[in-house]
């Protein structure tokens, strides 16, 4: 699954924002390779989307927000998209593009628009009504090309009629924080044959942050669990469904590693196909968070994506193309203060320019104001307890 354009209005914090994940044009060298959908060379998207902003931005909430679709999509409650509203006495609209390939392995370009309200006569108290577009893509098509091919097959439909017609399945990885409700778990439940490869996995990653641990093998006794053992001597065990705040002997960026590894292993895998990871690498060193988000890029496959959030400026240095990187800010429209969404390419035309050097110059007017920061010296000089 490949997400193209993503409109949101009263969505955990989105006011009237839009999200395009598409470039016209080729680039004549681009690090990632081809970005387009294989044997559609002109569908072109962006394949590898790095989203950076201060904190409270919307970093955590767009990645909460494809979850929620997600989720909605494949188990059809209504919950699941209703604690998306931002105010619930207001009325939410969604609209999302997106390719995923057919049973006969043909692509299919899928428009849904999503209209939810408040209504007391339902048991739910809200009313969700959907729209849904759809096209097969041909050889020669483009994004734009295909938008204007769209035929309308449903509208202003009941939610379950709507997603009973459009059945979809594909997959997706969402990763966030072990501080995010519902994230503090390590979850990978694998045929055996494919446990070694994992274990392998678990301890190159867990290694390179902990140069202690000495090993991971598979346990023998407990089925999706693993042994790590430590040059001290000591070791622990972790099988799939433990909390990982309660690992034994790890520190707090080494437990992430767990996550790592299972992204990791789902992107190699092609498990997944649509991939957010959020700020997974706040506690672990900068070259080695820069070393494995190249790898992740590197394993993606055809008709994949991967969003990337963090706060390191220095993957800013990468040379991806300036399309790749995505930035968040809040600016203030009609006395209210809404997120913004900036593309590096929308500043920016020639793709040769660092784009570390733009965001060091406040190029994306995103830069968070630290001057209250500077007014607290001033409590102690002017002698206030």
């Amino acid at each position: 699954m490949v997400i193209l354009d993503l409109k949101l209005n009263n969505v955990l914090g989105f006011k009237d924002i839009h999200f395009n994940f598409t470039y016209p044009k080729k680039l004549r060298k681009n690090s990632l390779g081809e970005e387009c959908l294989k044997g559609v060379p002109n569908f072109r998207y962006k394949k590898v989307n790095v989203v950076m902003g201060s904190n409270s931005n919307g970093k955590s909430s767009l990645g909460k927000t494809i979850w929620g679709l997600c989720l909605f999509f494949r188990k059809k409650e209504s919950n699941n998209l209703i604690k998306l509203m931002s105010d619930g006495s207001d009325s939410m609209n969604i609209s999302i593009d997106y390719v995923c390939a057919s049973e006969t392995q043909k692509y299919i370009l899928n428009r849904v628009a999503i209209r939810v309200k408040k209504d007391e006569n339902l048991t739910t108290g809200y009313s969700i009504k959907m729209d849904y577009d759809c096209v097969t893509l041909r050889g020669d098509d483009t994004y734009e090309t295909a938008c204007k091919n769209l035929v309308r097959k449903i509208y202003n439909l009941d939610y379950l009629d709507c997603l009973n017609a459009i059945s979809h399945s594909d997959g997706w990885f969402i990763a966030m924080p072990i501080t995010e409700t519902g994230f503090d778990k390590f979850e990978l439940e694998l045929e055996k044959p494919n446990r070694e490869l994992f274990s392998n996995i678990l301890f190159k990653v867990l290694n390179t942050l902990d140069p202690n641990i000495q090993s991971s093998t598979v346990s023998n006794e407990i089925d999706d669990a693993y042994i790590i053992k430590f040059d001290d001597g000591k070791n622990t065990i972790v099988k799939s469904g433990d909390r990982i705040t309660d690992i034994r002997y790890l520190s707090s960026g080494t437990k992430y590693g767990f996550i790592i590894a299972t992204v990791i292993y789902s992107i190699g895998k092609q498990h997944n196909g649509l991939f957010y990871i959020d700020e997974l690498f706040s506690y672990v060193d900068s070259d080695i968070e820069i070393a494995i988000l190249n790898l992740m890029i590197s394993l993606l496959g055809d008709c994949e994506q991967l969003f990337f959030s963090t706060h390191n400026s220095e993957v800013l240095l990468l040379p991806y193309p300036l399309h790749s990187f995505m930035f968040l800010g809040k600016e203030k429209v009609d006395d209210q203060i809404k997120i913004k969404t900036i593309c590096a390419s929308d500043v920016e035309k020639r793709n040769n320019v660092v784009v570390k050097n733009l965001y060091d110059n406040d190029y994306f007017d995103i830069s968070p104001d630290s001057s209250r920061i500077f007014e607290i010296e001033e409590l102690f000089d002017n002698g206030e307890q």
